[in-house]
């Protein structure tokens, strides 16, 4: 998911992103380091990574249109060029040059570990099988919602019952059981989402899926009237979620 790292570099979409790049000075490989080693991993951070290796020679043209020094930076007419020839590459409408290959080589020797150290890292599920097209979901994850609209979700205590609610399906009724069975009292967990709505859009939720903070601000297990005003008061209605049916 390319477009994640594009989206990113808009100021006007997360402004956390520019902070990040110019802590590292604009050094691409070292905020990817520092993100892969982060506690929380920006969501949709593993398909980008995927969609560039599938393209190489992307990641490093977007290292030399982040150069800080506009007489090191790439102009327009090049990048649009080196673009144009990684699409080619990767339709087979032309072959590698050794000079191509030489500076993919150079530009990207670190995003090379870490694309060959996600294709290492298959996961085995015990029984024989081993993940091909599906992924464990992330312990954690971040959800971002337009500020002033409503962000979709039903949220509820571990401790409501479910069992008489006709909106349920009884798979859900299923998760609902099993995330919440441990619950501590005043935890909040994803009961739901309305049609059509901002999270059911993003597509990324389960029911069960835990309330872990809004914002910058961590939830501290106040139940949900607490969940409730934290998520409608949130400037720019960021949710952290934990994931307890993560596979």
């Amino acid at each position: 998911m390319c477009q994640l790292l594009f989206n990113l570099l808009d100021e006007r979409t997360d402004a956390g992103f520019t902070q990040q790049l110019r802590e590292v000075d604009y050094d691409l490989d070292a905020w990817l380091e520092n993100s892969l080693r982060a506690k929380w991993r920006p969501l949709g951070l593993d398909d980008a990574l995927e969609y560039l290796g599938e393209r190489r020679g992307l990641f490093g043209l977007l290292k030399n249109m982040l150069q800080p020094d506009p007489l090191n930076r790439i102009s327009s007419s090049m990048a649009l060029g080196r673009f144009s020839e990684i699409l080619s590459l990767r339709r087979g409408e032309m072959n590698w040059s050794d000079e191509a290959i030489a500076r993919v080589a150079g530009e990207e020797f670190y995003f090379e570990t870490v694309i060959d150290s996600f294709k290492k890292c298959r996961v085995s599920y015990g029984d024989g099988r081993v993940q091909d097209d599906r992924r464990p979901r992330p312990l954690h994850f971040l959800a971002s919602f337009q500020a002033g609209f409503p962000t979709g979700l039903v949220l509820a205590e571990a401790s409501d019952d479910i069992d008489e609610d006709s909106g349920m399906s009884d798979e859900a009724k299923q998760k609902w059981k099993e995330a919440t069975k441990l619950a501590y009292s005043g935890e909040v967990f994803v009961k739901g989402w309305n049609r059509n709505g901002q999270a059911d859009k993003l597509g990324i939720f389960e029911v069960g899926d835990r309330l872990r903070g809004v914002g910058e601000l961590p939830f501290t297990n106040a139940g949900f009237e607490a969940a409730v005003d934290l998520v409608s008061g949130s400037e720019f209605n960021v949710v952290l979620l934990n994931l307890l049916n993560s596979l």
